[in-house]
């Protein structure tokens, strides 16, 4: 709610001028007064889950989902947006099985929406791949994975195209866990480029895929390779986000256990160091 004076105002419609006005307003008009609870109850939400207390953030997103429900029906962003919100805070509080139901009432939710939005529908499919894969269900989950990234190859809005390099990496990991590293090697390698046609060859994200690939160069016997693809990746995260950043000094540890298998034991020795 914005105020101008004594002019009251929701998303530039004014609702009265004082604030009995405004009260009397909202009483008459009691979509509008229920949307801006929800709003509220969703931000409120969001700000206990930055403080770490997830069950009070669900009192206040269930209340969000359920108004939002009642005023807009339940195939609408707005309340996916808050269902979406409620699958999280369900994750963040561990209850992983009922975080998989709501993904799964999202996800029909986005699927049914007229025009779809690409996006969205895709973070749908990975938010439900990343709730199976909390329950240990990899193989369920990566089909989920595929249809995401499918959709974002698909799509040219600006957001698909950020979050495709970060779908392919994350199929990459997928197939490297389930012992098809060819799998993981082919994603990885469509993953990088796709991060370089959006940020070119020094992003972080870059840094990050290039790790990636030297650990499914090493899955596949490939030393020298994952050696190389290492060092890059250290050369391009020091640059991108310098000595001291937690990402720069993992790629180190990754480095100093491959040259251990290796069997390279003066490399190790630095990399550790």
């Amino acid at each position: 709610i914005d105020k101008s004076g004594a002019w009251y105002a929701y998303q530039g419609e004014k609702i009265g001028q004082g604030k009995d006005n405004a009260r009397e307003f909202l009483r008459e008009h009691p979509d509008m007064a229920q949307e801006i609870e929800a709003q509220i109850r969703h931000t409120l939400g969001q700000t206990y889950v930055e403080l770490g207390l997830a069950d009070s953030a669900a009192t206040h997103i269930k209340r969000a989902v359920e108004l939002r429900t009642r005023v807009y029906g339940k195939y609408d962003n707005r309340t996916s947006m808050s269902m979406s919100y409620l699958a999280g805070v369900s994750e963040a509080r561990g209850a992983f099985a009922e975080a998989e139901s709501l993904g799964y009432i999202v996800l029909d939710v986005q699927r049914r929406l007229k025009p779809q939005q690409p996006s969205e529908l895709a973070s749908a499919l990975n938010n439900v791949a990343r709730f199976l894969e909390q329950q240990g269900r990899l193989k369920d989950a990566l089909q989920y994975k595929l249809e995401s990234a499918a959709v974002r190859r698909a799509s040219t809005d600006s957001a698909s195209l950020e979050a495709l390099p970060y779908s392919l990496h994350g199929l990459s990991v997928s197939y490297s866990y389930l012992g098809d590293f060819a799998k993981a090697d082919s994603f990885a390698r469509e993953g990088l480029a796709a991060e370089a046609r959006m940020h070119g060859l020094r992003s972080r994200n870059y840094g990050n895929l290039l790790v990636n690939l030297a650990n499914v160069h090493d899955g596949l016997g490939r030393q020298e390779a994952a050696d190389t693809a290492m060092r890059a990746a250290i050369d391009v995260l020091r640059e991108s986000l310098g000595p001291d950043h937690p990402d720069y000094i993992a790629a180190h540890g990754n480095w100093a256990a491959l040259r251990a298998a290796a069997n390279d034991w003066p490399t190790t020795e630095a990399a550790a160091r």
